[in-house]
């Protein structure tokens, strides 16, 4: 779709009559493009508040000449230079005006005060050229972003620490809360272009006041360059139908392909089952999504150190959800691969095609402290840095009295090693106490954790290590 330039939109704003002829040509665009009908909204409110901000102020009116006391002088007055008055004819002096006359004129006639004068003015004039000079060429490239609670902002910067733009909102402490939490991104930096100019992208404010959410791209200078609108759904699973209003949830933008061209991956999910990854192109076009029953939150790892990064998800398949069977899940993607619209191998039911970006998909086990707590795990997150070359997932209760346990893989995605935290000890001695639980919390029984985990290879869960094979298509 071709949007329509600023200029033209500010002059239909305006109601110009340059574009009169256009102006259905116009309206119908903006029925169809969020972007340009957004640009249109905040041009109409600029407006709309500046008018009205010019209605408030008070109007004075000049007096007319029968109501002043003194009539003003309008004649030019002819100055003489009294050292000329010899002259048969006066000369006019020469009445200095510019202030750089204004100075001249004080130094010819002060010179010693026009030495520290002119001291003082060097100083003076140096700073304003350093603060002139760092306002023309400031560099306005973002480099990062920073969550600012007190102020309520998402405040950009440049490489120079410089504060380029703020965008307030409310929400602001939650999202940070949420962010280091399940160790996501909701904001992100990076030359989505390859022009070398980065673009700031978030999904603040979120979510929207009409119960949509928006992805945007900002530049430099706070311009919307790009900006991609989540409308509500009606889907259909199994035998369920849900009308769903989408948001957005982690953000992730890289270079997956090793082609040298950014792309994003996004998780939209409903507050509800259905979920889905969106991969975004350069345009905010969306090349493909990966539908999965639960919602998921995305990472990135390069798990093969090709330089090319997988996605890594983390979440709960709730399939058996009415059967208290759902659990815990972590899937590998090929972000290459999510192209279409394609569900996961391991939550079929939307009448899609199997996806084929699936590598690994893992079942993590419930602990007999869940079951007995009769709470659902929650979701695991990944909390290893890039640098490791292990991945380590915490995956927590759903309650606050439930355990909490470390599940460590290989990059090749073999189970490891499964660790517990120093409540679990109080948490099982309690339970045991009460004859709710007669297992023994020791080495054996985190050994026991480890050799839960399942492997779905697209047609049955595997005790050993297994990859999803891509010519199997029924559900688990």
């Amino acid at each position: 779709m071709t949007h329509i330039d600023e200029h033209t939109l500010e002059l239909f704003v305006l109601g110009a009559k340059e574009v009169q002829r256009k102006r259905k040509a116009i309206d119908a665009h903006l029925r169809k493009c969020e972007g340009c009908r957004t640009l249109v909204r905040t041009m109409t409110e600029f407006y709309a508040n500046a008018d009205a901000h010019l209605k408030s102020q008070p109007q004075s009116k000049p007096l007319s000449d029968s109501q002043a006391l003194i009539r003003p002088h309008t004649e030019i007055e002819p100055t003489y230079d009294p050292y000329y008055s010899t002259f048969k004819i006066p000369v006019p002096a020469r009445v200095p005006r510019t202030f750089l006359q204004h100075s001249y004129s004080y130094a010819k006639q002060n010179p010693v005060k026009s030495v520290v004068g002119s001291f003082a003015l060097l100083v003076g004039l140096a700073l304003i050229f350093n603060f002139t000079f760092k306002t023309v060429f400031k560099d306005t490239n973002p480099a990062y972003t920073i969550m600012n609670v007190p102020h309520t902002s998402l405040e950009v910067y440049n490489k120079e620490d410089e504060m380029l733009w703020q965008l307030p909102h409310s929400s602001i402490p939650s999202v940070l809360d949420s962010e280091m939490k399940y160790k996501l991104h909701l904001t992100g930096v990076a030359d989505l272009f390859g022009d070398g100019k980065n673009e700031v992208f978030t999904v603040i404010p979120y979510p929207t006041v009409n119960g949509t959410t928006t992805l945007r791209a900002y530049d430099g200078e706070k311009k919307v360059v790009l900006i991609r609108q989540l409308q509500d759904s009606a889907i259909n699973f199994l035998s369920n139908h849900y009308e769903a209003s989408f948001h957005f949830g982690g953000l992730i933008l890289d270079d997956f392909g090793g082609n040298g061209e950014k792309e994003i991956v996004a998780a939209v999910g409903s507050g509800r089952s259905p979920w889905y990854l969106a991969r975004f192109n350069q345009r905010f076009q969306i090349v493909g999504k990966y539908w999965h029953f639960g919602e998921q939150q995305p990472y990135e790892v390069d798990l093969n150190n090709d330089g090319k990064k997988e996605i890594v998800l983390c979440g709960v398949n709730q399939v058996g959800e009415l059967h208290s069977n759902q659990f815990v899940d972590i899937a590998v993607l090929d972000p290459m691969k999510i192209t279409g619209d394609a569900e996961a191998t391991a939550t079929r039911g939307y009448g899609l095609e199997a996806s084929t970006a699936e590598i690994y998909y893992i079942r993590i086990p419930e602990s007999d402290m869940d079951k007995t707590l009769g709470s659902n795990q929650g979701a695991a997150v990944l909390i290893s840095s890039i640098k490791e070359n292990q991945l380590r997932f915490s995956v927590n209760s759903a309650v606050p009295e439930g355990p909490d346990f470390e599940y460590i893989f290989s990059k090749d995605m073999h189970a490891q090693e499964v660790k517990y935290a120093s409540s679990d000890v109080l948490i099982h001695a309690k339970l045991k106490k009460e004859g709710k639980i007669s297992s023994t919390f020791d080495k054996s029984y985190l050994e026991r954790l480890k050799n839960g985990v399942r492997y779905w290879d697209g047609k049955e869960w595997k005790k050993e290590v297994a990859k999803v094979k891509h010519d199997m298509a029924t559900n688990p």
